[in-house]
């Protein structure tokens, strides 16, 4: 087992800033709405390359499991678990009931989790059975503007989704106050709306879906 230097709020907010990002950015590009996606409690990502990944946050722990196709470990069928067993019983119980739901394949006729890697975080410190180069190798990779210090995670990402001005404004803007008050629903004036730069209420439609993933009501 090893210490990772993350921590569990960085993680959280690394993933509600990605989520504002791609929010925004799917009005012009509705094609990439698959690469993000919250359910509950659960964060989901893919890079549509092989690499897909759910991250499961609650009061006290987090836990998250990754699949990379493009990994020599997805041949072994390891069982997930093995990816979490010096992680508390209830990171391995909040594992099996929602992270791992998110991967399931069918090996040899049964239906099952199949990761290559995995973290869990108990409060704030985050831990992992495999060595941190290992766990970014075999899919924690996908969690790269997740985990960079937030304006650095800013750039990256405006750079990434080619926001605008108004649009990194408006990043900004909705993740402090997502930050600031996590359950609070926050609803969006006209005046931000327009700053998303949808062309039509048909681009706008994969905005308000994501958007509303988290909390945000256009």
């Amino acid at each position: 087992m090893e210490k990772i230097n993350w921590n569990k709020t960085q993680i959280w907010q690394g993933c509600m800033l990605s989520s504002i990002a791609h929010a925004i950015s799917v009005a012009q590009y509705p094609e990439f709405a698959n690469e993000h996606s919250w359910d509950g409690d659960n964060y989901s990502m893919q890079d549509s390359q092989g690499g897909r990944g759910t991250i499961t946050f609650n009061k006290d722990y987090c836990v998250a499991a990754f699949r990379d196709d493009n990994s020599d470990r997805i041949c072994e069928h390891k069982d997930a678990l093995d990816y979490l067993k010096e992680a508390p019983q209830e990171v391995q119980q909040l594992a099996e009931s929602e992270a791992l739901q998110y991967l399931l394949d069918e090996i040899d006729g049964n239906t099952a989790p199949v990761i290559t890697t995995a973290f869990w975080c108990i409060q704030e410190e985050v831990y992992s059975q495999d060595p941190f180069h290992a766990m970014i190798e075999h899919g924690g990779f996908l969690l790269n503007k997740e985990t960079m210090e937030i304006e650095s995670a800013i750039d990256e990402l405006q750079e990434y989704h080619d926001l605008s001005e108004k649009q990194v404004y408006l990043l900004k803007s909705l993740f402090k106050r997502k930050v600031s008050k996590p359950s609070e629903t926050i609803v969006l004036t006209e005046e931000e709306i327009l700053m998303i730069e949808a062309e039509d209420e048909e681009a706008l439609s994969e905005s308000r879906i994501s958007f509303e993933e988290i909390g945000i009501k256009l």
